[in-house]
């Protein structure tokens, strides 16, 4: 995950992007937290950690959950990446979709 976050920032122009896709990687990892059942121990790891930390978080993650919120990501994400980087090959772009946000009493931390 924090590779994406770094890849996003560097190629695609910054804190710009930075600022629009973190919304979505918040609320794909709560989703992933919530639906993948996600150890206490991971939340706190994520809820503490930096773009320098988060690796030590996600490597808590069983291979499964790991996969899954990367597929979730990399889906959510690559309309947002095509639409920051001049729509690419094919044009595209358009809403991501995806599962409704959690609710307020995520205990995963609502993306917030």
């Amino acid at each position: 995950m924090a590779d994406v976050l770094r890849a996003v920032g560097t190629e695609q122009g910054g804190s710009d992007a930075l600022d629009k896709v973190a919304p979505v990687v918040e609320r794909v990892v709560a989703e992933r937290c919530q639906a993948d059942a996600w150890a206490a121990s991971v939340i706190t790891c994520i809820n503490g950690s930096d773009d320098r930390t988060m690796d030590e978080c996600v490597d808590q993650l069983s291979d499964e959950q790991e996969q899954a919120v990367e597929a979730q990501l990399e889906k959510e994400m690559a309309p947002l990446l095509e639409v920051e980087g001049g729509g690419g090959p094919g044009g595209g772009g358009g809403a991501p979709t995806g599962a409704p946000p959690p609710p307020p009493d995520d205990p995963c931390g609502g993306g917030a």
